[in-house]
């Protein structure tokens, strides 16, 4: 009679276990199916399509094309300042940022504290997708009680700049 081998074991844990982000980026999954499914996934490019067309003006135009949704990647007016995330919907991730990420990104909904400025933005950085998604996991984001947060831009060894989520 042989015996079953136990799974082969890497820096404590077995290969086979699943490891927490893989456990967070399946809920995210299942959460922006939902999601999409609710929004129709289309609604900005809606949104943006109609204030082209209602458009009266050369500038409205432009400023209707301008109008989508931003990447907090490209909003740097809003990095290290303390902001206040009240609400987080989730979309799948093309398939060519899904392998190195979590699998979706974020649809963020927040109020800059200083400004009382309202916005919404987009963003598919892991540090961000995964602390959003615990935070919203543990209850922290709510709409009557806005998360306080920064993001910040940190350097990496290899050079490059990452997207995270600081204390406010």
């Amino acid at each position: 009679m042989t015996q079953a081998k136990a799974p082969a074991k890497t820096a404590g844990k077995s290969v086979d276990e699943v490891r927490p982000y893989q456990q967070m980026a399946k809920h995210l999954q299942g959460v922006a199916q939902l999601d999409t499914e609710q929004s129709d996934g289309i609604s900005i490019a809606r949104d943006v399509a109609d204030k082209v067309v209602a458009a009266e003006t050369v500038d409205d135009v432009f400023d209707a094309l301008e109008s989508g949704l931003d990447s907090l990647k490209d909003t740097t007016d809003l990095h290290g300042v303390v902001v206040g995330v009240t609400n987080v919907e989730w979309r799948k991730a093309a398939d060519a940022f899904a392998e190195n990420s979590y699998g979706v990104y974020a649809i963020i909904d927040l109020v800059v504290l200083h400004t009382g400025e309202i916005r919404k933005i987009s963003c598919g950085s892991p540090d961000v997708v995964g602390g959003l998604g615990k935070l919203q996991s543990l209850g922290a984001i709510r709409e009557e009680k806005p998360c306080n947060m920064k993001f910040v831009s940190k350097a990496t060894t290899s050079g490059y700049e990452r997207l995270t989520i600081g204390r406010p």
